[in-house]
Parts: C-alpha cells; sequence; structure tokens
C-alpha cells in the first residue's frame, strides 16, 4: 500500500495553494460525510452540535487538493438529509 506524503512533502513539492483544508479520518476522527450522515443529520444543520464539530480545529488537516479529493470519492457515500431541523420538525429519512 502506497504511504501518502507527509503535509511537509506536499507543501515541499507544491506549496501551501496545492493545499485542502481536509476532514482527519483518524480515529477518534471521521470524515464529514461520514459525521454528517452518523450524528449532526440528527441534530440539523443549523445546531450546536454540528456548527461545534465544524469548527472544532482537532477534526481538520491539510492535505493536498488531489488527495483529499481522491479520499472523499472513495468513501462512496453522498450526504443524507438532515433529520430534523431547528424547532424539532422532522424531514427527511
Amino acid at each position: 500500500m502506497m504511504m501518502k506524503p507527509s503535509l511537509w512533502q506536499v507543501m515541499e513539492s507544491y506549496g501551501l495553494s496545492t493545499a485542502n483544508m481536509a476532514h482527519r479520518n483518524d480515529p477518534p476522527h471521521t470524515d464529514a460525510v461520514t459525521w454528517w450522515n452518523n450524528v449532526g443529520r440528527n441534530y440539523g444543520a443549523k445546531s450546536k452540535e454540528v456548527r461545534d464539530w465544524k469548527l472544532d480545529s482537532n477534526n481538520y488537516v491539510l492535505d493536498h487538493y488531489s488527495l483529499n479529493r481522491s479520499d472523499g470519492a472513495k468513501l462512496g457515500q453522498k450526504y443524507l438529509p438532515p433529520k430534523k431541523v431547528i424547532g424539532g420538525k422532522e424531514i427527511g429519512t
């Protein structure tokens, strides 16, 4: 299995302009789609819980844009609609 280059190797070879802010996917962290589908959608898109997760810098790492996008595509998942919105009104499935 090919190892991903370190952030330092990416920046040294390509420069910071090629970096994306990527969601970490190393336990206990999880990527954005998996977290949303399993946890976040239960609270609603504008909930405090979702906002707190999105603002937690521990959930992010800089990654080369091509690696970040490739990793996301490999998940084979799509964002599911929220189960409820603010005010508790159920939507989605």
